[in-house]
């Protein structure tokens, strides 16, 4: 099974576009949403185009392949909007072999700074920091798409794992670096 994760949308409908893209690219089984996927936030500024409610509508298109996670700006009406459940702190879930522990990234125990909460050789996916990460520490993968919307590094991205491999790539589709769990 191939998976895309992504996090931190924020509300952008050409980011939910950008990844309806890379969905359909990639021909991906899952989508992994590590949450704050409708609002900015209050530290955040406006996208260019910060649309929650047709970000719903964009997201909603895979809705029947997705499993979320709530982000620390997710509130309970996102739930009323997106087709998908999204009221979560975290995932447990095992694809190809492969352990997966999905938070997004705010809460102890589920943060690359406190794993208790992290299973032994499992791949901790998570987002918040808005900074692509792909390493392993103390037994762990951690993975972190960045942002779709404000990324704090080089630019929007997203995680793939097919074929036993987890791939940062830009949200253009363009493979950055790659490791085997």
């Amino acid at each position: 099974m191939s998976m895309l994760i992504a996090s931190d949308v924020h509300g952008s409908l050409d980011a939910a576009r950008g990844l309806s893209a890379r969905v359909a690219a990639h021909g991906v089984e899952r989508v992994v949403l590590l949450g704050d996927l409708l609002y900015h936030g209050p530290r955040n500024p406006l996208p260019p185009s910060y649309d929650p409610a047709a970000t719903a509508r964009e997201l909603n298109r895979n809705a029947a392949i997705t499993w979320a996670v709530r982000g620390n700006c997710d509130s309970e009406v996102d739930d009323w909007m997106l087709e998908f459940d999204c009221a979560v702190d975290h995932r447990r879930f095992t694809v190809g072999g492969v352990r997966f522990e999905a938070s997004h990234g705010h809460r102890p125990g589920f943060t690359p700074d406190n794993l208790a909460g992290v299973l032994p050789g499992s791949v901790l996916l998570y987002g918040h920091t808005h900074v692509k990460t792909l390493e392993r520490r103390e037994g762990i993968v951690l993975a972190n798409p960045g942002s779709t919307t404000f990324p704090k590094d080089d630019g929007p991205g997203y995680l793939l794992f097919s074929n036993g491999t987890l791939t940062l790539h830009s949200l253009d589709g363009i493979a950055l670096r790659s490791l085997r769990p």
